[in-house]
């Protein structure tokens, strides 16, 4: 894998060069320019930028390097680059491909080598050689556990398979998955509200209880503190850089304060007692020895990713692609795509 952009090919540098708008400088001369605005999901941070008109629309780019899953919690990071740009770098796929292979071409075939369309540039490397492969972990009774950890480490812990316990609760029994015991449920959320907060278009979930993970997670997910508690905390716990913001009044959502991941959402929703209470795992943490999508842990509901519908509102021909590859690959994998509750 090349190292430097020195070392890439002159034509590797040219369609990198192109999809991160290197072609769409600002015209000579007097142009017309459109105003662009962007904002986080509470406010707080809002910028607005012009463009010439004629460097319309930019090219979007999909980064699945571990960085960016371990700082978004998601599979990739959704960004456009503002032109012009100097140095291109090279974007990076997961292990078993990330969002990539659900994503389909224009020509509706996977995404699976450099190609162009006519506002589309796929470029995926065969580099896995480049990601460190996850090692299996085992609590002390030597029963597996999964490892979900943020870029930083200031917030890990780990996620056992489905207890017998889980099986018998009549609330919890309905987020194990419906085609093996031994697997939770995971689904893909293309919501506006998770979009803002990640800055990715889709965001992949696992529902996991409360009350299996390892160390125990503070049912109000609230660990901002102050001062020497706060540090006194941080030493105790592995949830010390972990925030917390309401992003609508049934939901909580929980967030690294230093490497900013995504770690949990929490709603009332699915919290009928307090030791029922199901959360949200963001999977772009999770540490799967097989892979990011972390096959072996969960069954996926590949017929209907939720919120799909808003998603097309904002971004049509990248969910419908989306949608329909994730579709496609549930029928490979499972001979069916399945559907089922989740909230």
């Amino acid at each position: 894998m090349p190292e430097s952009v020195a070392e890439m090919p002159e034509s590797t540098i040219a369609l990198l060069s192109k999809a991160f708008n290197h072609d769409k400088a600002a015209p000579s001369g007097p142009h017309e320019t459109k105003k662009v605005a962007a904002r986080c999901h509470c406010g707080a941070v809002q910028f607005s930028v012009s463009l010439p008109v004629a460097s319309l629309p930019l090219r979007g780019y999909i980064c699945h390097c571990s960085i960016c899953r371990y700082t978004q919690g998601t599979y990739a990071r959704n960004g456009v680059v503002l032109p012009p740009v100097a140095h291109p770098r090279l974007p990076q796929v997961g292990p078993d491909g990330g969002l990539v292979e659900w994503l389909l071409h224009p020509d509706d075939t996977a995404a699976v080598s450099a190609q162009e369309g006519e506002e589309t540039i796929w470029y995926s490397p065969d580099h896995e050689e480049s990601f460190v492969a996850a090692e299996p972990e085992c609590a002390a009774d030597g029963t597996e556990r999964l490892r979900a950890e943020c870029h930083c480490g200031g917030v890990s812990f780990t996620i056992p398979r489905p207890s017998q316990d889980i099986l018998d609760d009549e609330y919890l029994r309905d987020y194990v998955s419906p085609a093996d015991p031994a697997k939770w449920k995971a689904f893909l959320d293309l919501c506006r509200d998770c979009g803002r907060l990640s800055g990715a278009n889709a965001v992949p979930w696992m529902l996991v209880p409360r009350v299996v993970i390892e160390p125990p997670v503070p049912a109000d997910l609230d660990l901002d503190l102050n001062g020497q508690q706060q540090q006194q905390q941080q030493q105790q716990q592995p949830y010390g850089t972990l925030k917390t913001y309401q992003s609508s009044a049934p939901n909580t959502r929980g967030f690294c304060g230093v490497c900013g991941a995504t770690v949990f959402l929490a709603t009332k929703h699915r919290a009928p007692t307090a030791g029922q209470a199901v959360l949200n795992v963001a999977m772009g943490l999770l540490r799967a020895p097989e892979g990011v999508k972390a096959g072996d842990w969960v069954t996926w509901r590949t017929g209907k990713p939720a919120w799909a519908e808003d998603a097309r509102a904002y971004d049509e021909e990248f969910t419908v692609g989306l949608v329909e590859g994730h579709r496609r690959w549930g029928l490979e994998r499972d001979g069916e795509a399945l559907e089922f509750d989740v909230i």
